[in-house]
């Protein structure tokens, strides 16, 4: 029943990532072969030449509007016929037909031109796409609560778990060989969860020069970290695998210390549907468990501020970039929970005799033990808000989804 879970759950999320693309610019794919026909000659760093490449295109675009104008004018003066304007107008027309594609560049350029070090010109949408959380991931996680939960709940139910200490291999051998096929699972099926988005955008949009600053795309535009494209794809994955392994030892834990189906199904679920519901996508980030880790991508993030209110005031700061030193320091609370979750399996797991203490450890030791790792657990919370939202006076950056006002 596990493999058909898991089958049915691939399948599903496949056939919805096909089906329902993660969002991406519109604007771009529309006007995509005028698009990468003008941004060819411009790809890469934003140098000096590139500049006053776009600059001149930009004036050649808005001669070319005024002469329509003009032509325009005229005829309606009665000074040209239909024959003669059409024919002074045909040019500028073609050229015209490929303004709003150049607009996308023009935004482009408007926003590498503000740290042309770091933020070159190509094509992102197949990046962005990959970055970009996909929704449907929930469907492995919840795949996997179901799969992983029975993993040692079954033995409880059954009472068979006192008959498997009996034989030679039903203590630590049976223990550890149910963590490797429980982590296992985990990690190979996010790792092609995220293998298969790779590949989608690949075929679907492309991925252009992952040797780029992770800055050339809008969505990293002001972070500090050191990464290119290709480094940040890499980063993503190994934060998903630790994050996963965090979610699967707690499923596992939960399920051995309730001993309850409807009561590990409700825990491990609200550990991704809560974090959810209290906040917005950027905010995942700070909240503790490993729904953050699963994100992922807001730990890639700098700092992001919009105005509040009318002109003139202050500046809200919307999201605050996690520094590294404190991104690593979450990375090994994460492993040092799993590693402890994981030993106090092996511990409980254990035979009395071996490991001198009662198999079936009084409810009050056990739920003891529960709030204790639900207590470092939410420690990481206090971390999170010494990098939480305040207000600050800075210097916006131009975006590239604002709007670009030039001729």
């Amino acid at each position: 029943k596990g493999w058909i879970v898991l089958l049915v759950a691939l399948l599903l999320r496949m056939t919805a990532s096909l089906l329902f693309p993660v969002a991406i610019d519109p604007a771009v794919e529309e006007f995509k072969i005028d698009y990468l026909t003008i941004l060819a000659p411009f790809e890469g760093e934003l140098t000096e030449e590139s500049k006053e490449g776009i600059e001149n295109l930009s004036q050649q675009f808005g001669d070319a509007a005024k002469e329509n104008e003009r032509a325009l004018s005229e005829f309606f003066a009665g000074q040209l016929d239909e024959s003669a304007y059409r024919l002074r107008t045909q040019a500028n027309d073609d050229l015209l037909d490929k303004k709003p594609a150049f607009d996308l560049l023009f935004q482009q350029y408007a926003f590498a031109r503000e740290a042309p070090e770091s933020r070159f010109l190509l094509y992102t949408n197949g990046w962005r796409s990959l970055f970009q959380h996909n929704p449907y991931d929930f469907i492995l996680y919840f795949a996997l609560l179901l799969i992983l939960v029975p993993v040692f709940l079954n033995e409880s139910k059954n009472e068979m778990w006192d008959l498997l200490l009996s034989t030679k291999a039903g203590e630590r051998p049976t223990v550890l060989a149910k963590l490797t096929l429980a982590y296992g699972l985990t990690l190979a099926l996010l790792s092609a969860s995220f293998l298969f988005d790779l590949g989608l955008a690949a075929w679907r949009y492309g991925l252009p020069h992952p040797n780029f600053p992770l800055q050339s795309i809008s969505l990293f535009g002001t972070s500090t970290k050191p990464f290119s494209i290709a480094q940040a794809a890499a980063v993503l994955l190994g934060l998903r695998l630790i994050g996963g392994l965090w979610f699967a030892s707690l499923i596992l834990f939960l399920a051995n210390f309730t001993r309850r189906y409807s009561a590990t199904l409700m825990s491990a679920a609200s550990l991704l549907v809560i974090p959810l519901i209290l906040g917005t996508y950027q905010q995942n980030a700070y909240l503790a468990g490993p729904i953050g880790l699963l994100l992922g991508t807001p730990f890639l993030r700098g700092d992001e501020k919009r105005n509040i209110g009318y002109i003139g005031e202050k500046l809200g700061q919307t999201f605050k970039e996690w520094p590294n030193s404190l991104l690593a320091g979450l990375v090994l609370l994460a492993l040092v929970m799993w590693l402890a979750l994981s030993l106090s399996l092996l511990i409980d797991r254990s035979s009395r005799w071996r490991m001198k203490i009662r198999l079936r450890a009084p409810r009050l030791a056990r739920m003891s033990t529960l709030f204790l790792m639900l207590g470092l657990l939410l420690s990481s919370l206090s971390c999170a808000s010494l990098s939480g939202l305040e207000e600050t006076e800075v210097e916006i950056l131009f975006n590239s989804e604002m709007s670009s006002a030039h001729a």
